[in-house]
């Protein structure tokens, strides 16, 4: 981050709301900052739906901020959304001056009546600083130190309405329950599924097949390389099913990795950065099982119906998964969890940081090493757990 851009970001913004910009005329429409990426956005994605059908019955139009690829995702797997979107660079809008500024110039070309943060973010906070949104609604959990900071301050003058969760409140509660708040009280907390595409690959007319997801969005929380190979040699052999690889264009360096490893490396099938948002989708719901770190193919197996197994981590343990739902159907498949139990478990929840409290893990993760709640998941774990799902 370029620490003088930063230092003008902040200053502006405070000056922002010193001189109350924010003062605007009801302009009925209403802006959603989300900062999550595209596994999170599924989630947050019924309750997207449920807001747009409740505000265009008021005839008020409704702007998603989001990162470009969220943009993509959402507007590519769902059609039927009449969400106008702005995609943004999360990174870029805190860290270049610049590209601050034309952003808040093109977020103030428009009167907002309610600005509306679901997943906590800085740069939620610092948009709802500067946008003039008559209303500045954040919902967040309380968790980290109770004493006076600077981002407390930051959180404190971004809004003027504040919905407060417990930290053991699950992702989809938490969206119901801001739901409700807003005023659609017949909205819950369950699964949809996703549309059936038309794409180039036939998954269907395929040999039965397991999709394998190795990488995430962070490396410190995916699985070891080594035991995922052990993983494939596994399910190849004793269930004799091919193996497709999935994953963005930036997981490419896994594809060699991977083959290097694998014993019948004919079994194996590269979809990583190949294919499209809507071939992802199909390539998972046709498969057998899912197998993957906390990650959006997790996401997309639920949505889909198709059995999953999920790495998961410990520090966001109990907020993305497992999942909790108030209504659970005989047709869902919901994320079988598989994790490594430390007394450190929900660190980010209970302090706001990850590692906290665990100098090892915090040491580990420094040194290029996994999180420990990783690390210590046992190949024999995920193979008990495959066994019982197939």
């Amino acid at each position: 981050m370029k620490k003088l851009d930063f230092i003008k970001i902040l200053a502006f913004s405070i000056r922002s709301c010193l001189n109350k910009r924010n003062k605007s005329e009801k302009g009925g429409k209403i802006i959603i900052i989300f900062g999550g990426i595209i596994g999170d956005s599924l989630v947050f994605m019924d309750a997207l739906i449920a807001m747009q059908n409740y505000y265009c019955k008021e005839g008020k139009s409704i702007t998603l901020v989001c990162r470009k690829a969220v943009a993509s995702f959402l507007k590519s797997v769902r059609n039927d959304l009449q969400v106008e979107m702005l995609g943004i660079d999360p990174e870029l809008f805190i860290s270049d001056y610049r590209y601050f500024l034309d952003m808040v110039q093109t977020l103030n070309s428009q009167k907002w009546e309610l600005l509306i943060s679901p997943f906590k973010s800085k740069m939620a906070e610092l948009i709802a600083m500067n946008t003039n949104a008559v209303h500045k609604l954040e919902m967040r959990q309380e968790f980290g130190s109770r004493f006076f900071s600077i981002e407390k301050i930051l959180n404190k003058a971004a809004y003027n309405h504040t919905i407060i969760i417990e930290r053991d409140c699950m992702a989809f509660k938490c969206y119901r329950i801001l739901l409700n708040k807003l005023g659609i009280t017949d909205y819950s907390a369950k699964l949809s599924c996703l549309p059936s595409y038309k794409v180039k690959y036939d998954f269907a007319a395929k040999n039965k097949y397991c999709v394998v997801c190795p990488t995430s969005s962070e490396a410190a929380k995916s699985w070891e390389l080594e035991k995922f190979c052990g993983l494939i040699q596994y399910i190849t052999e004793y269930y004799n099913l091919d193996i497709y690889l999935c994953g963005g264009p930036e997981d490419s360096e896994f594809r060699e990795l991977l083959k290097s490893k694998i014993q019948l490396p004919d079994r194996l099938y590269d979809y990583i950065g190949n294919t499209s948002f809507n071939e992802w989708v199909e390539l998972i719901r046709h498969a057998v099982v899912c197998i993957g770190n906390d990650s959006a193919s997790i996401h997309i197996s639920a949505f889909t119906q198709t059995p999953s197994i999920c790495i998961t981590p410990g520090f966001f343990y109990g907020f993305m998964q497992p999942y909790d739902l108030d209504i659970v159907t005989e047709q869902d498949v919901l994320p079988t969890c598989v994790y490594a139990e430390k007394a450190c478990f929900g660190c980010c929840l209970k302090d706001g940081k990850r590692c906290a409290g665990n100098k090892e893990c915090l040491e580990n993760v420094r040194k290029g090493g996994k999180y420990l709640c990783i690390r210590d998941i046992a190949l024999n774990q995920v193979i008990t757990a495959l066994d019982k799902v197939i």
